[in-house]
């Protein structure tokens, strides 16, 4: 959200100003963006500029002391001290955030957050303002970031002088944006300018841009384009949502296998696994994907609640309270769960804490009280 316009980046360091020429990664859904120093290989300067270490983010806990390291009305270097006190994730449990009490103030986004130690823990991402809040600040946990860094997201990676990453930049703003016609106008600008081993990349953008305006048969089709020259495993999962959501769950259950193929250790390819057996009550080959998901990564709040599906299904009530009460444990802001764990309480005659669960859940989500 902070470079989404830019054409041209520069980096300060000791009052000298450094050009960002390339994208390293980008993941649009988590608002990250990873560039690279311009020649960073041939300039002796740049051997000044310190590594920072870099610790496990699934390690942090509530309580820690942080430091936020930003540049807000320009003050460059402000630092701001505080502790973390909340670990949450996005409604679609896709990405983990760290809430801390350092203050995060406009122009601090992107700026390091750090534990007791000087290790980066998380990158400055956004605040939550308004009359009645008061610092809430939260920051993206670095193992999400290093995540889009080793899937190496589908992004130009070329010098941004040129036409083709111009029209691309432009396309991919456009689509932060949503505006989904404009982006997908510079985009196919962007795919007369560029070399054939760039078209995969295009063809991918091209499709998610389609998705994103419904248009899902000229979405398939650029994303098909695209498998045929690189088999990607982000575009395996852009396949597989689309006939997810078309209710074609077994054409988006193989999608989503070769997207396992190429990364063995991905939560979110185990999740939408998980999720279309379970539409498909293939209950269990469902908790076999969700529980090695939960291995794998054992702060996601989805997979216990969907282990809880699983078991309400299975009529197996014990264990879905026990999972819905995980689900709620890791994401204390997750409606659905609230509202299974009172349905299936309300079953057992727990009344009390079945009407308990029901308002919290329609407190955080009214939607749910009209759609009973």
């Amino acid at each position: 959200h902070v470079l989404g316009d830019a054409t041209i980046i520069y980096a300060e360091h000791n009052g000298k100003y450094i050009q960002l020429d390339s994208i390293v990664a980008m993941d649009p859904k988590k608002d990250i963006l990873i560039l690279q120093l311009k020649n960073a290989e041939n300039k002796e300067e740049y051997k000044s500029i310190p590594n920072i270490r870099i610790a496990n983010s699934d390690l942090v806990r509530i309580g820690q002391k942080v430091f936020a390291i930003g540049s807000p009305m320009g003050f460059e270097n402000t630092i701001s001290e505080g502790i973390i006190s909340g670990l949450r994730q996005t409604t679609n449990q896709q990405q983990s955030m760290i809430q801390i009490s350092a203050p995060i103030s406009s122009g601090s986004s992107g700026g390091a957050v750090l534990n007791a130690k000087g290790e980066l823990i998380g990158i400055s991402s956004m605040v939550v303002a308004g009359e009645t809040v008061q610092n809430l600040n939260f920051a993206l946990a670095i193992n999400d970031v290093i995540a889009a860094a080793e899937k190496k997201l589908p992004s130009p990676n070329a010098p941004v002088q040129n036409q083709f990453s111009n029209y691309y930049q432009q396309g991919y703003s456009e689509y932060l944006s949503k505006n989904y016609l404009s982006a997908i106008i510079n985009y196919e600008k962007a795919l007369k300018e560029s070399d054939q081993e760039d078209y995969w990349n295009i063809f991918y953008s091209l499709g998610n841009a389609y998705q994103a305006i419904g248009n899902t048969d000229s979405a398939l089709f650029y994303l098909d384009k695209s498998l045929q020259l690189k088999k990607s495993f982000n575009t395996y999962i852009s396949i597989g949502t689309i006939y997810a959501s078309e209710d074609k769950f077994e054409k988006a259950k193989g999608f989503f296998k070769k997207a396992l193929e190429l990364s063995p250790a991905s939560t979110e390819a185990l999740n939408n696994l998980g999720v279309v057996s379970f539409l498909l009550k293939e209950y269990e080959s469902a908790t076999t994907y969700f529980k090695k998901s939960s291995e794998l990564n054992n702060k996601r709040a989805l997979p216990y609640y969907m282990l809880g599906q699983i078991s309400e299904a299975t009529d197996n009530s014990g264990a879905a309270i026990g999972y819905y009460k995980d689900a709620i444990t890791l994401n204390t802001n997750y409606a659905d769960a609230y509202l299974s764990l009172s349905r299936v309480l309300l079953k057992a005659g727990d009344t009390e804490n079945a009407m308990k669960y029901q308002q919290r859940a329609y407190q955080l989500n009214p939607k749910l009280r009209e759609s009973r």
